[in-house]
């Protein structure tokens, strides 16, 4: 079950085209793989007995069904680091694209992401930097490459630069009183480069980004003053 679990997501992660017109689908469509892979691999059992053994079994069940799902989320990250190293740039930067929007569990993934920041396809590069952005590590190292990433002639990578530029500023404001004047002076100036690529952006679907980017610099001018 986990080789063919295995084919079916790299399969689907090779062919999804980078230039979609829908920006949101192709996220969907990876979590939506993740998903399907968890319940897969999830075992329910219920078994038709007393309330009380009936409700610890199930418990077990639900635990072990957890348990399982984990393990396929892992499985899935190990399939996706792998597919960073595949002969496909568009396999590459979806693999990117989806280790960057599993939370917690792509984590794991960093050193991989790190890596690929030296792909030769600038495409890649840019993803593995939005994906590393959006996980919360190294974030003032990688937001230069984001910030170059939102004028790629990819309106997909594009959009999820301006989100992980966005999801940057709640990850950097928790670090505020462990960052230097200067870090602050530093990051203020990538959250005004950012602005500035964006200010003749129309895209609805950025809006929210855009608006928190600017609260985001709000507040970091604030800090600043306050010091």
């Amino acid at each position: 079950m986990k080789q063919i679990c295995r084919k079916i997501l790299a399969k689907v992660l090779i062919n999804l085209p980078v230039k979609h017109k829908q920006v949101k689908t192709q996220v969907k469509t990876i979590q939506g793989i993740l998903l399907l892979l968890a319940l897969i691999s999830s075992q329910f059992i219920y078994v038709n007995t007393s309330s009380a053994q009936k409700r610890s079994e199930n418990y077990t069940s639900a635990k072990n069904a957890n348990i399982n799902a984990e393990k396929t989320i892992n499985n899935a990250i190990v399939v996706l680091m792998g597919l960073l190293q595949n002969k496909n740039p568009e396999a590459r930067i979806n693999a990117a694209r989806a280790l960057g929007g599993l939370g917690t569990y792509g984590k794991i993934a960093t050193p991989a992401l790190i890596a690929a920041l030296k792909d030769q396809d600038h495409r890649v590069r840019y993803s593995a930097a939005i994906a590393l952005t959006n996980l919360g590590e190294h974030t003032q190292a990688t937001l230069p490459l984001v910030i170059e990433a939102l004028q790629d002639e990819s309106k997909l990578i594009s959009a999820d630069a301006v989100s992980a530029i966005a999801n940057s500023g709640y990850t950097l404001q928790k670090k505020f009183s462990k960052l230097s004047t200067p870090e602050l002076k530093q990051i203020l100036s990538y959250f005004n480069q950012a602005l500035l690529h964006l200010q003749n952006i129309t895209n609805t679907s950025s809006s929210n980004s855009i608006s928190a980017i600017r609260t985001h610099r709000n507040l970091l001018e604030a800090e600043i003053k306050r010091r």
